[in-house]
């Protein structure tokens, strides 16, 4: 039946665009938070931690259809704790949430190297 077909192309089309619009949207989402982590990069003072501390995974575009699918999966656990806000809606960041995550994460390996806990020196 010529309606029917027509109906299923229509279908096909309408999913089409929106998938279009979602892979639209992620895209930007992306960008955004790959600026958002340069930033905090550019915060960040230079120090032994730093590159650790910014080591991460980036998800498939494809992947982030899937609701609740982080953006990007920092290597360092504490790290990603304090960037996940960031991370998951980023359109919404401020310098000054930015400066308080990069404190957080300087104060937070700034101890641990003070500490000595990295290299295992205090045993």
């Amino acid at each position: 039946d010529i309606s029917c077909r027509n109906a299923g192309i229509a279908a096909e089309h309408k999913g089409w665009e929106w998938n279009s619009k979602q892979m639209n949207k992620i895209r930007i989402r992306i960008k955004r938070a790959q600026t958002i982590v340069q930033k905090i990069a550019a915060i960040l003072p230079e120090r032994p931690w730093k590159s650790f501390a910014l080591n991460c995974t980036w998800t498939d575009e494809e992947d982030l259809l899937v609701p609740h699918e982080p953006t990007v999966r920092f290597h360092c656990e504490f790290v990603n704790e304090y960037m996940e806000p960031l991370m998951r809606a980023p359109s919404t960041v401020t310098k000054k949430k930015m400066m308080g995550v990069a404190l957080s994460i300087q104060g937070s390996f700034e101890t641990i190297y003070l500490k000595g806990v990295h290299d295992f020196s205090f045993l």
